[in-house]
């Protein structure tokens, strides 16, 4: 698939947008604090929706491999492996479902289309599946391999991950329960706030930055 130049700096420009984003990331109060909240990744989101899903999946991956250059992990690797893997599942089913039309050579009708250009029902469909891959993406991921991880580089074991969360959400018992009660619902919450925000953000710029899908 040859790739424009177009679409090499604008992946280039919002990749260096992510990471001062990145660096800005809280936990929240009803959740496990391992499990932080940034907003880096919404430039990944206009780049999958400008340029299409492998546009979005390189912002994702400079965006982390930039921000491990500029503060290097805390965590192992183990964060930057989470952000790769549910990020990626996030922006590039938005880039795939938003971008369907055009693949299939089907016109998006005017009717859903704003004064900026932006179909608004195939956006809104498009965030929903995105949102649906990313919470399913890091569930499993979660529990088969992020909870032990982190565990180990702690030196706290996996029992040792669940005690903490139990002190914060005292219905998590296990893995199981960590993964369902606290990492699906926060990834759940995250993916509908990053979907509001980049969906704002695309909804109101979208003529300026739609361009044809390299």
């Amino acid at each position: 698939m040859k790739i424009s130049t177009g679409t090499i700096v604008r992946v280039g420009i919002l990749a260096a947008l992510s990471v001062p984003i990145m660096l800005f990331n809280f936990p929240l109060p009803i959740f496990p604090n391992f499990l932080k909240l940034d907003f880096s990744d919404v430039p990944c989101m206009i780049a999958a929706l400008t340029a299409g899903p492998t546009a979005g999946f390189f912002t994702v991956l400079i965006k982390i491999i930039v921000e491990n250059f500029v503060e290097p992990s805390s965590t192992g690797g183990i964060g930057e492996i989470a952000n790769l893997f549910i990020s990626s599942a996030y922006v590039i089913p938005l880039g795939m479902v938003y971008h369907s039309a055009r693949q299939n050579g089907e016109r998006q009708s005017d009717v859903y289309q704003n004064e900026n250009g932006v179909n608004d029902a195939r956006l809104l469909v498009a965030a929903m599946v995105a949102t649906v891959c990313s919470v399913i993406a890091a569930g499993a991921l979660n529990y088969i391999m992020l909870i032990p991880w982190y565990g180990y580089f702690y030196g706290i074991g996996e029992e040792g991950v669940i005690g903490m969360s139990s002190a914060v959400i005292p219905a998590i018992k296990d893995k199981i329960t960590l993964t369902l009660y606290a990492v699906v619902p926060f990834n759940l919450l995250k993916g509908v706030i990053m979907s509001i925000v980049g969906v704002s953000v695309f909804r109101l710029l979208g003529r300026f930055l739609i361009t044809k899908q390299a």
